[in-house]
């Protein structure tokens, strides 16, 4: 089956019977964290299950089968669904070109994903800003339809969990880099002030404060990607 076949196969089914959200949740029980969850579920059988390996096989993702209650009785479904943000953003890329109904969607996905990209690969969570801003992008997406149950995080929960704990932090205490120590760490740099005493008024270790000058400067070879600190750069609009 050629590939353009194949997506605008996938287009009608996702149009159809496809389902995309934009998940919030407590990340280990210290900070609010987001994924882009894109998924199909169908009654299990020979040829459903068939399909769905073959979108693994592309996608990558979670392929399984159990028992859901629907109306009183169990029935036996299969479901595959992705939250790995780069093969969300391929699956969504290759059907939109064909999608009638469910164009806006993926749009709406897209922009989130754009959003969370500077941060991809990352252990630190987003700034407050970004996540009010994709938690607009989940209620958007949200009444579209589709939506399953009763969402716990909707804009307001989300502005309300930042308000209460004054950051994305559940304890407000980050272990990272935040943008305004990395914009504090380049001004004293500028002044002059050595690694060590950079480090000293910001309240970090001299390592992070090179890390921070090295990378802005384009001049880090360390093993550590730095995604959090280009990720700041970024959102600063410093070029590294």
């Amino acid at each position: 089956m050629k590939n353009e076949t194949w997506h605008a196969y996938l287009a009608g089914l996702f149009d159809g019977e496809g389902a995309v959200t934009i998940n919030f949740f407590v990340n280990g029980g210290k900070y609010l964290s987001i994924k882009p969850v894109v998924e199909f579920t169908f009654a299990h059988r020979e040829e459903t299950v068939a399909l769905l390996k073959q979108l693994h096989k592309e996608f990558g993702g979670t392929l399984k089968a159990y028992k859901k209650r629907d109306r009183g009785k169990e029935r036996d479904v299969v479901q595959w669904f992705c939250a790995d943000l780069e093969k969300v953003e391929a699956f969504v890329r290759s059907v939109y070109p064909y999608l009638r109904i469910k164009k806006r969607h993926a749009e709406l996905v897209l922009k989130a994903i754009e959003l969370l990209k500077p941060h991809y690969g990352s252990s630190a969570p987003r700034s407050p800003e970004i996540m009010l801003e994709l938690a607009k992008i989940s209620d958007e997406l949200s009444k579209l339809g589709r939506s399953k149950g009763k969402r716990k995080w909707t804009y307001e929960k989300v502005k309300r969990f930042i308000e209460k704990h004054g950051d994305v932090y559940v304890k407000g205490s980050r272990n990272w880099l935040s943008k305004e120590k990395v914009l504090q760490i380049l001004e004293l740099r500028k002044q002059g002030l050595s690694y060590s005493k950079i480090a000293s008024r910001v309240g970090v270790s001299k390592s992070s404060v090179a890390r921070v000058v090295k990378v802005a400067e384009g001049r880090y070879k360390g093993k550590d990607k730095c995604q959090n600190i280009k990720a700041v750069l970024g959102e600063l609009n410093i070029v590294y």
